[in-house]
């Protein structure tokens, strides 16, 4: 085996294993994550990764290996659409309690935009303990955050800053905690449910 011949394959050998180590590295680093991605391509041929990266491996001049890493990035409105899919239109209806007193509490998602904002409407006992209107959206963790004011007119006219947090599922909101304070004095109260389920609109 001559000179020119044993460096053209340790060239390919030092090659090869730069791009196993530059992928690796890639990959992991996508998915921060310490554990290394073994890819195994031939030339000409293209991957796309879990994350949506797309991997191209081909033969450049010179005995070089060329590597093309391309992502699409997606857009903020199918993001934020995907994570408002489960919140539906229509009134949710759960049994709350507050400073140990049950009641009946709704929450009335009235539109979903296509930024994923949220407008509802809340009612604490058809309005007899409270009702205001809200705004928030769904995270990546599929938690619900409505934030907005109530109002009471039980012993007088009552303004609250009200805050209601909740798990998206399937046709209900679930482990739901809600807290509010007196826009005047600073009062404060909290409460919680376990599960408000969807009422199908007659």
């Amino acid at each position: 085996m001559n000179m020119n011949t044993w460096s053209k394959k340790f060239l390919w050998f030092i090659s090869g294993a730069m791009i196993a180590g530059f992928m690796s590295f890639v990959s992991s680093s996508e998915a921060q994550q310490s554990q290394f991605v073994k890819l195994i391509m031939r030339f000409g041929e293209e991957r796309i990764l879990d994350d949506g990266t797309k991997v191209g491996v081909t033969k450049g001049e010179n005995e070089t290996i060329v590597v093309t890493l391309s992502k699409s990035a997606s857009s903020p409105s199918s993001t934020s659409s995907s994570r408002n899919a489960r919140i539906k239109i229509g009134t949710y209806k759960a049994a709350a309690t507050t400073n140990s007193t049950t009641g009946t509490i709704r929450i009335k998602i009235k539109s979903v935009d296509q930024e994923g904002n949220i407008k509802a409407d809340f009612k604490a006992s058809n309005g007899l303990y409270g009702e205001g209107s809200l705004a928030g959206n769904v995270n990546a963790r599929g938690e619900l955050r409505l934030t907005g004011e109530m109002v009471t007119t039980l012993f007088g006219v009552t303004r609250w800053r009200l805050v209601i947090v909740a798990s998206v599922e399937d046709e209900a909101l679930v482990n739901g905690r809600y807290s509010y304070e007196d826009v005047v004095t600073g009062v404060e109260g909290r409460g919680e449910f376990s599960r408000a389920n969807f009422e199908e609109e007659l």
